[in-house]
């Protein structure tokens, strides 16, 4: 009798199973009817610990439909067509921010159209505004001066030398751009064949109706993944040469050492003469460097670098005629990302991650023959663009300022960063100003002695007046 019991309670369960298994995610079950009455922690255990499979695969076709969604929008992004879009005047002390007497921030509604990325350049009297999808504005400088910052559009035929498919998969394509003699240079990763990405530059006549561009430089390297650690800042330089920064397309899949290397153009920073398009490698042994300066008074250049986890960098070209080694990947005041922390050195010292075999990241860049940064974060502090600003009462002294990125607002991320160097270039101070802001990019308006900030987490640019 027990026995007859036993193999219909199990008949039960076993139907009771097959039951609920069948019926997850399907929101026209009569079960529904009864999930009201039995309590979340209960659901969510039976889906986790019993229906692991079932739940599984209804995760995976939500993750599915979640990214046609997120397919259509870019497609959406990338076909709207903006006439105009106006930055309005807002009060700073609504990002809660430290200091807001010389801070100025104006706000768009159309970030999601506008894309993550943006920046910012400035030509004679106006300002110019580029998407992360290669949109085009312009405005007039004075603007600044009232309450609204308001950007025309400028039709171009970017979206088709790039092309428009490419751009839904990766909105975020354009690392800079550049206004020099009368062109525009855009810098962005290309998608030069199947499984075959690199930085690229397309170049335009100067118009204010629309810009016609077409391919200026196609480099003879392939990642065979598109990436976010390619560099690609523009700077210009002299006559008729500009500077481009190349990043590592980050190589940790196959812990190459490739920016040490001078037969590629990984991890390097090159000049390019326009007129000719020939280049060559001014400096090597970055990883990713997002921001570039040079300085025409002092015949200098300036540049950031992403680190690992921690140790950015701000690194300096001083003898022009020297091609200097920055170390990465062997030199590095950062750590690599280690998914099994008892394999990280800086956990376990008598344990080493296989990364570190070709990635050592040594804790002098002197001591192993490459030329140190003037200056380091510990914590990780992801830097943009890098500016000097020439200002008569400062002395002798280097006056630097540093855009950073950031996931939280702990510690730097999310900041503007000022340094006063000696004319050696010593450390002498060093001031944090909190934006609550990833800022992507930045420019130095010399007539009206302010820095423009863009804000790229809720598309704003920020004025920020040195007097």
């Amino acid at each position: 009798m027990k026995k007859k019991y036993l193999i219909i309670f199990l008949l039960t369960l076993f139907f009771l199973f097959f039951l609920i298994n069948k019926n997850i995610g399907n929101k026209d079950s009569s079960l529904n009817l009864f999930k009201q009455f039995i309590p979340s922690s209960i659901k969510n255990f039976l889906k986790e610990k019993l229906f692991v499979y079932k739940n599984q695969k209804e995760l995976k076709y939500i993750i599915n439909q979640q990214n046609l969604i997120i397919l259509d929008l870019k497609k959406k992004i990338i076909e709207v067509s903006l006439d105009e879009i106006n930055f309005l005047e807002n009060d700073p002390r609504k990002k809660n921010l430290e200091k807001t007497n010389d801070l100025k921030i104006f706000s768009s509604d159309l970030k999601n159209a506008l894309g993550p990325r943006g920046y910012l350049q400035n030509f004679q009297d106006h300002l110019f505004f580029i998407t992360g999808t290669g949109k085009l504005f312009f405005s007039n400088i004075g603007d600044l001066k009232g309450k609204i910052i308001n950007f025309k559009s400028i039709n171009s035929n970017f979206s088709k030398i790039v092309g428009v498919n490419y751009l839904k998969k990766n909105i975020n394509i354009v690392n800079h751009f550049l206004i020099k003699d009368n062109k525009l240079y855009i810098s962005y990763n290309k998608k030069i064949s199947e499984n075959c990405f690199f930085n690229s530059i397309a170049v335009s006549n100067l118009n204010f109706e629309k810009m016609i561009f077409k391919d200026f430089i196609i480099f003879d390297e392939c990642a065979y993944a598109f990436s976010y650690s390619a560099g690609g800042r523009l700077s210009s330089y002299e006559g008729n040469e500009i500077l481009l920064t190349i990043g590592d397309h980050d190589p940790y899949s196959n812990k190459e050492d490739q920016p040490q290397k001078m037969d590629n153009l990984y991890g390097k920073t090159i000049k390019i003469n326009t007129l000719n398009k020939k280049f060559e490698i001014i400096s090597f042994g970055h990883r990713n460097s997002q921001g570039l300066f040079y300085d025409k008074k002092d015949k200098v250049i300036f540049s950031t670098d992403h680190g690992p986890k921690g140790g950015d960098e701000i690194n300096l070209i001083q003898n022009l005629k020297i091609i200097p080694n920055f170390g990465w990947p062997i030199s590095s005041y950062g750590a690599h990302y280690i998914d099994t922390p008892s394999l990280d050195p800086f956990t376990n010292p008598n344990l080493k991650d296989d990364q570190y075999v070709k990635q050592p990241l040594k804790k002098s860049h002197e001591e192993f023959g490459f030329t140190e940064p003037i200056f380091f974060w510990k914590e990780s502090s992801p830097p943009t663009q890098i500016l000097k600003i020439n200002l008569p009462n400062i002395n002798m002294d280097k006056l630097i300022y540093v855009s950073v990125l950031g996931k939280t607002l702990k510690g730097n991320h999310k900041s503007l960063h000022k340094f006063k160097f000696s004319k050696d270039y010593k450390l002498k101070d060093h001031k944090i100003l909190k934006i609550n802001e990833r800022i992507r990019d930045m420019i130095y308006l010399e007539k009206e002695n302010t820095i423009l900030l863009y804000l790229e987490e809720s598309g704003s640019i920020a004025t920020l007046n040195l007097n």
